[in-house]
């Protein structure tokens, strides 16, 4: 009869496939389980390396892409930049020019304005009321206006005599005294002179007697053409006695607007000309006489048929 303790032992007995028992508890320490942990271990560690591996390159993938996408984004905004920068630089360039060249117009526009404002409206309706009370000249001046000179290239002489020998001063008509600008009593005066064509060797001859002078503001854009800072060029300066006539013409003719106490029309007439081409004496005298050409043929025009 075979003991308990045997039975036991039979019990918790196993056998191997080679008829070597193993007892319970020396499973878990034979070889073949050890190494099927060691590999199950392993493929984990390897698939938890492969996971990492691709969250990295995912990462950098992703990075990459960021990459790109801000050097794509870098690109437009500077491209916009430079656009932008160019547009400006345009508009800036344009409107340099334009103020540029608004301010040379301004040159022109801001001479007449004060020429007429400070000296011809002030004179001109005084005119003919200074030439009554001249007792010298009440029955000599040819013409009952103001020449007023615009030589081409603004240079004008102190002495009209010193452009042209036969344009001699002959004196002056009374002077107008007027406030201004906070002067009493400010004097203006215009000067009277006599031309004599044509002049005989004896020095007799038609004699003609104007009242003639230079438009003072040309002085100032002649200035200004020879000073460098001004930048107004010689051809800029002769387009500028243009606009400056044509400124001019426009403010005395619309002096009729005054009310009739600044009326200017009829008492002046604007004299452009070329020094190098035109002398002034006989330029006088062609307005002269073509004045009064026009003025007989209007009075032949005016005369009734019988």
């Amino acid at each position: 009869m075979m003991s308990n303790d045997s039975q036991s032992e039979k019990r918790t007995a196993k056998w191997t496939g080679s008829g070597t028992p193993i007892a319970e508890g020396e499973e878990s320490s034979s070889p073949s389980a050890h190494q099927t942990r060691q590999k199950a271990t392993a493929a984990d560690d390897d698939d938890d390396q492969q996971i990492t591996d691709l969250e990295q390159e995912l990462a950098e993938l992703d990075l990459e892409e960021q990459r790109k996408a801000k050097k794509k984004r870098i690109a437009s905004l500077q491209r916009q930049i430079e656009e932008k920068r160019n547009k400006l630089a345009t508009v800036e360039i344009s409107d340099l020019n334009e103020k540029e060249n608004k301010n040379v117009v301004n040159v022109a526009d801001g001479l007449a304005w004060s020429y007429y404002s400070g000296y011809l409206k002030l004179v001109l309706p005084r005119l003919e009321q200074r030439i009554s009370e001249s007792e010298k000249f009440r029955h000599k001046i040819t013409d009952k206006k103001l020449y007023i000179l615009l030589p081409k290239s603004c240079f004008t002489c102190d002495d009209i005599e010193h452009a042209d020998s036969r344009v001699k001063w002959a004196g002056n008509l009374p002077e107008s005294k007027i406030n201004r600008g906070g002067i009493k009593e400010r004097s203006y005066k215009h000067a009277v002179h006599e031309i004599v064509m044509p002049p005989f060797p004896d020095g007799t001859g038609e004699k003609y007697h104007f009242i003639v002078e230079y438009a003072t503001p040309l002085m100032t854009l002649y200035d200004m053409s020879k000073f460098a800072d001004a930048q107004l060029t010689d051809p800029e300066r002769d387009h500028q006695v243009l606009l400056f006539m044509q400124k001019l013409t426009e403010l005395l003719e619309k002096s009729k607007d005054c009310k009739g106490q600044y009326d200017c029309r009829g008492k002046y007439e604007l004299v452009s000309f070329d020094e190098e081409e035109d002398k002034i004496a006989d330029i006088l005298i062609a307005r002269h006489n073509n004045a009064n050409k026009v003025g007989e043929e209007s009075e032949e025009l005016s005369i009734p048929v019988q």
